[in-house]
């Protein structure tokens, strides 16, 4: 019997991917995933927009979240899977923090908003006219959820860019790169960059656009949870708490044995932020400490870094292994039916 394609770690619109829940799961479908699970940045708000649509395409689907988390002076994330929707949106302590996130988040975003039009990006075009483009509060009234992120920024700014030139249709994603991410000193080990660059360094130069982060604002810390406090408010909505993408927080293996002490039942492995050495490496670190490993593509949009698309690993080979939905099912996870 086949296994079947899982990808239980994936973004919409309602944090910082591209797609509404609705819509990504139809792209869940279309690549072949058989068991799927939404998990959003710190918000719940699309979780019962892509159960319904993966119920009537088909798809095994659980509820997830994905908590932004402080643990040993850096940040790590928490994925929470299988909480029955109703119960996780009338827990008023889960809602009360997820509302000072957002609130939080939205003021971050409107300081960044101020900080583009007071240094706007300067477009010159080959008639010798300039444009100047920002990105106004205003314009961050659609975005939806919790987390108004540097990408949001770069929806709009990828639109008016594209505005004054056919010739800057950028995807927002790469604009995100390119104009409002990370500052380059914190991207000079991705591999996507020194690439990135190239591929628009004549069109930039055209038009008088220096690739860097032009407004990088950090997001605040403070509000967020310890890691064993976001562990017991999944565990007290009925969910099963499980590590995101170690590698990328570079955490070592005594430190995800203490995030196991705080109860982390899972480990996501297969990912395509870790390399084969790191999965080999988390596969016996699994085994060893008696946890479950989970598949994820942590898909945002086409026109991520990472280029991966949902249910895939980074080799474009269908993510089959870790703990299933039957699996989660064992475990008392609610599995939409």
């Amino acid at each position: 019997m086949t296994n079947p394609v899982r990808d239980l770690h994936a973004h919409s619109n309602c944090s910082d991917g591209l797609f509404a829940p609705a819509e990504l799961v139809r792209h869940a479908h279309h690549s072949g995933v058989d068991e799927f699970s939404l998990t959003d940045h710190d918000t719940l708000a699309g979780v019962q927009e892509a159960e319904a649509q993966a119920l009537s395409l088909g798809i095994r689907f659980m509820p997830g979240i994905e908590f932004t988390c402080r643990f040993a002076g850096q940040t790590v994330h928490v994925l929470g899977y299988g909480f029955r929707p109703t119960v996780a949106e009338n827990d008023r302590r889960l809602t009360a923090y997820l509302d000072r996130i957002k609130a939080r988040d939205h003021a971050w975003a409107r300081a960044m908003c101020r900080r583009t039009c007071a240094d706007p990006l300067v477009v010159r075009t080959p008639d010798r006219k300039e444009h100047t483009v920002c990105v106004q509060e205003d314009e961050l009234a659609w975005v939806r959820g919790t987390m108004p992120s540097p990408f949001h920024i770069a929806v709009v700014l990828a639109k008016k860019l594209a505005d004054v030139s056919d010739e800057l249709e950028i995807p927002a994603r790469h604009c995100m790169y390119l104009f409002t991410g990370r500052p380059e000193p914190e991207r000079q080990g991705e591999s996507y960059w020194p690439a990135l660059r190239e591929r628009y360094a004549h069109t930039l130069a055209h038009y008088g656009l220096e690739p860097h982060a032009h407004w990088w604002t950090p997001h605040p810390t403070a509000e967020l949870l310890e890691v064993q406090d976001a562990v017991q408010m999944i565990e007290r909505i009925g969910g099963i708490p499980v590590l995101a993408h170690p590698g990328e927080q570079e955490l070592t293996n005594p430190q995800i044995g203490q995030l196991v002490d705080h109860g982390i039942r899972g480990i996501e492995v297969y990912t395509f932020k870790h390399s084969p050495a790191t999965i080999a490496e988390l596969e016996s670190l699994v085994e060893s400490l008696g946890v479950f490993a989970t598949s994820g593509s942590d898909f945002h949009d086409p026109h991520h870094r990472a280029q991966v698309e949902l249910g895939k690993d980074r080799e474009g080979n269908s993510l089959t292994r870790g703990l299933s939905l039957d699996g989660f099912d064992a475990l008392d996870a609610y599995i939409s039916r």
